[in-house]
């Protein structure tokens, strides 16, 4: 039998030599038709291709209970399960315990000799693509099977995964966005048998390059320095409109060695809800648009933000051309001041030296200012003798920039909760800041995957007192 290799070596040989013979041809409209049933061919066989190695994935798994692997289901079982003409199944010892049009293993958890875990995604398919993922846990009498909401690896990334004693911890993007939008980098820990899945943090993933390096609009808006003319005349709201009127955008223009513009649209919306913004990344200055269209009306208005008496020639005919294309007067727009009360009583509480807790997993957390840069969820711990960071967000704070490798300052034994002690790397955090209230050169200690972010003793202790009021939820900081 040919190999899809020589099998497609043979359609190309063949599309070579009828693209040939088509010079001979005069009659273009059956050049036409050749070229376009020859691509089809070449696509939809290539197409073939992709699905029979997406297929050798599912491949069989040892567990210490029994066999899992996934097969194709027949009329009779697809029908019962799905009531599908055909589908896949995800099968241990012969039961089915996923059953879906199309069903793969992602992971295996921690060997496939010696599976403990299996990780696994199940999809619809077609244009109305629904996909369900699963963790399944084997090291039962019966199999726990728990949806998740993210697998161990993101595409074809290698899986971050670190074990501890009965269990491990994995990072990947959850489905959630963070507060102005940008992707969420979760940490999970499940132990084995427990039947829980424990989200540990969710970080924000920011886009920390250099501005020349960007391609596309997200890549600003996901990077909370470039951004910030952008969120300063938008307030944090209006930048949600703003950014979810982008998601389908091109790359980003560069007038020139300051200005860049960065443009798209609204899913399924292009033409009604749409929106731009130009940054003069020197000046730090910004400028920004979007329309939208009612529900109830096809008229078609917009949102201007920032001063346009400083806007130049250059910057002015950028914005105006972009209206002329939607068709749209300086009539039906609104000029707009940032009026953002969630900002702006942030900013009362400042004053007064009080913030509020946030909630996440049921614990409150208090947001952080990690040296001028990162907002980080921490837990107030007055039991820890330092702010303990994990390392996977100690290596997110290195490649950003916000911590380099001359702020390390060497190794502490720290004394556990159960007693034990244990080494740690140390270094100093150049400033942390809740609130308006900032301290500098704080020390800190570094912790596994499975640790939590915690503000300890090097912290609160440069303050005359701290509190809780648990009526407001805030901290309180003299």
């Amino acid at each position: 039998m040919e190999s899809h290799l020589e099998q497609i070596e043979k359609v190309v040989e063949n599309y070579e030599n009828t693209f040939e013979d088509m010079k001979k041809i005069e009659n273009k409209e059956s050049m036409i038709l050749k070229i376009i049933t020859i691509t089809l061919f070449i696509a939809c066989f290539s197409g073939y291709v992709r699905s029979e190695e997406k297929q050798s994935k599912n491949i069989k798994v040892q567990t210490s209970n029994g066999i899992v692997n996934v097969r194709s289901g027949n009329k009779i079982e697809c029908k019962k399960l799905q009531d599908f003409e055909e589908c896949q199944l995800l099968e241990w010892n012969g039961k089915t315990l996923v059953s879906q049009s199309y069903v793969q293993i992602e992971d295996i958890v921690p060997t496939i000799k010696e599976a403990k875990v299996v990780f696994a995604s199940a999809a619809t398919g077609g244009n109305a693509c629904c996909e369900w993922n699963y963790l399944i846990d084997f090291t039962m009498s019966k199999p726990i099977i728990i949806q998740v909401e993210a697998l161990t690896k993101q595409d074809d990334e290698k899986s971050k995964i670190q074990y501890f004693d009965g269990g491990f911890t994995y990072e990947n993007y959850g489905s959630k966005n963070g507060p102005l939008g940008e992707p969420m980098w979760n940490v999970y820990r499940y132990k084995y048998g427990s039947g829980k899945l424990e989200q540990l943090r969710s970080i924000p993933r920011y886009s920390f390059s250099e501005i020349q390096r960007k391609k596309y609009p997200n890549e600003i808006l996901d990077d909370p320095l470039r951004r910030a003319p952008i969120v300063e005349i938008t307030g944090n709201q209006q930048f949600l409109e703003l950014r979810s009127r982008m998601l389908v955008a091109p790359p980003i223009q560069k007038l020139t060695k300051d200005l860049y513009v960065g443009q798209g649209c609204m899913p399924h919306s292009c033409g009604t809800d749409e929106s731009i913004f130009i940054l003069n990344a020197t000046d730090k200055v910004a400028w920004a648009m979007y329309i939208f269209s009612k529900e109830t009306t096809d008229v078609v208005s917009g949102k201007f933000f920032g001063n346009p008496e400083t806007m130049d020639t250059n910057t002015r005919n950028v914005i105006e051309k972009w209206m002329d294309s939607k068709k749209l007067r300086w009539s039906q727009i609104a000029l707009t001041k940032t009026t953002d009360k969630l900002k702006t009583d942030n900013a009362m509480l400042a004053e007064k030296y009080i913030t509020r807790l946030e909630t996440e997993g049921g614990v409150y957390k208090v947001p952080v200012l990690i040296n001028g840069v990162i907002t980080l969820g921490f837990i107030v711990d007055s039991g820890a003798s330092d702010v303990v960071i994990p390392s996977d967000v100690v290596s997110v704070m290195m490649k950003s920039g916000t911590l380099n490798a001359s702020d390390f300052s060497g190794t502490k034994i720290y004394k556990l909760a159960d007693g034990s002690s244990a080494p740690s790397k140390t270094f100093k955090i150049r400033s942390i800041q809740i609130g308006n209230r900032k301290v500098e050169n704080v020390e800190a200690s570094m912790t596994g995957t499975d640790g939590m972010l915690l503000l300890g003793q090097s912290f609160l202790n440069r303050f005359q007192r701290w509190s809780f009021n648990n009526k407001n939820h805030t901290l309180e900081l003299e």
